[in-house]
């Protein structure tokens, strides 16, 4: 059995700022959000009667800031509402959600509706916008919500318009979406808007010749964001049924393009195929809008793992040498707070020290065990992380946790996860720079 050090980098961004005298530094900037699109597959009260299910749902639903929701069939409106407050009970008061719901479409007897989940922290909403369908084109019409960010995004006030295709008529509901966008984003007056949902736009349902026709895909207004190569169904195809499509110039200078993805649920929560199936034949689709990062935060997001940098306060220089005193010392909570520390001297034989580390491993990847590490690694070493770097670190574990495993190894066989968060602390006073880092452990099977 080997253990090795996995840092995924593919999806990579970084927000480097001028460093300022310690008394001088102002607050952090806004962190990352992300945002969701999930077909929840008969959404009712058979659904929330399920423990079990309604757990995964609540796991899945709160890595978003914001998530559009489809085939919600409940006629009562019960069990939409009892997911939400669920979901508020799990994260508490100061991460709560608010709903935007539509009114109940379709052309017959089964009718669904639309919904937003959005963080009130986060976001206000500024108004909803339902496509009238004097035409009758849609089964579903497209529902969309205008929201106003109330934190330091590169965009402030963004919409997004959702729609739930019918798989008969994909090719005329998705011409037609090319008018409803540009409708909703007169009715905004705001280009910057995002369009989600499963538009059933693959295999069967639309060939490549037909969506290359689509006046939604020649526009080149229009960005499309889930990779062609992806899998957004549980049944094993190559179909891609459900996307992100993005328009408007500071929206898309705000998206992290690279972390437009596809929320496996099943991997994530190591669930069989039985169960994952009665969650929902669809995966959520996402990305992330990055944040304005000011000292003494930088951000650095790299897929499964993630940075906060400080410059380095001189206040903490004491612990910093402790840390090197201790080095080789057992894990201890009352003596080094449970973390490994160890310390590098110059090299010309100055003596001085360069760089001190901390490590401990075995944190579980939830953000209260994320929070309470640092919170000792604070006690053990005053002075070493600010604040509002340790809650930022801890804010951001609780939105982008828990993390996928990733595929096998070449050569590793089955990597699966084993205490799987490492926290490290480093400081350097060559850089005059400390970062905590959250990554993941991985124990490789043979």
């Amino acid at each position: 059995m080997r253990f090795l050090l996995l840092l995924i980098t593919a999806c990579g961004a970084f927000a480097a700022v001028a460093r300022q005298p310690a008394a001088e530094l102002p607050e952090l900037g806004q962190a990352p959000i992300r945002i969701g699109s999930f077909n929840i597959q008969v959404f009712g009260v058979t659904k929330m009667s399920k423990p079990h299910v309604v757990n995964i749902l609540l796991k899945t639903l709160e890595r978003y800031d914001l998530v559009f929701i489809m085939e919600i069939r409940d006629a009562t409106g019960r069990a939409i509402v009892s997911l939400l407050d669920q979901l508020n009970n799990r994260v508490g008061a100061g991460r709560r959600y608010a709903m935007a719901i539509s009114d109940r479409l379709g052309r017959t007897s089964s009718k669904e509706q639309y919904a937003f989940f959005y963080r009130e922290s986060i976001f206000s909403l500024a108004g909803t916008y339902q496509y009238d369908d004097p035409q009758d084109l849609f089964e579903r019409p497209p529902y969309g919500a205008l929201f106003h960010v109330r934190g330091a995004l590169k965009v402030t006030t963004f919409g997004v318009l959702g729609l739930h295709t019918s798989p008969r008529d994909v090719v005329v509901e998705l011409e037609a979406l090319h008018s409803v966008q540009r409708a909703a984003r007169n009715a905004w007056q705001n280009e910057n808007v995002l369009i989600v949902g499963d538009f059933n736009a693959d295999c069967t349902y639309l060939n490549r010749r037909e969506k290359n026709e689509l006046q939604l895909v020649r526009d080149q207004s229009l960005t499309w964001l889930i990779n062609s190569c992806m899998e957004t169904t549980m049944v094993r195809t190559t179909c891609l049924y459900d996307h992100i499509v993005a328009t408007g110039s500071k929206l898309m200078t705000a998206i992290d393009v690279e972390s437009a993805d596809v929320f496996r649920f099943d991997s994530a929560f190591r669930l069989n195929n039985s169960v994952a199936e009665e969650v929902s034949d669809h995966y959520p689709v996402e990305l992330l809008i990055t944040g304005k990062m000011t000292d003494p935060a930088k951000l650095l997001w790299l897929g499964q793992s993630l940075e906060v940098s400080q410059s380095l306060d001189p206040a903490g220089l004491q612990s910093l040498h402790r840390m090197r005193e201790l080095e080789g010392r057992p894990p201890s909570p009352q003596l080094n707070g449970g973390f490994r520390t160890s310390g590098y001297l110059d090299s010309d034989g100055g003596g001085g020290l360069r760089l001190a580390t901390a490590v401990r491993d075995g944190v579980k990847a939830a953000a209260a065990d994320v929070g309470l590490a640092v919170s000792e690694f604070r006690a053990a070493f005053p002075g070493v992380l600010r604040p509002e770097t340790a809650a930022l670190l801890a804010e951001l574990a609780a939105r982008h946790l828990p993390w996928e495993s990733p595929p096998p190894l070449p050569g590793y066989g089955d990597s699966v996860a084993d205490n799987p968060l490492r926290l490290t602390i480093g400081c350097s006073l060559a850089e005059a720079e400390c970062t905590a880092r959250l990554s993941v452990v991985f124990r490789a099977v043979n």
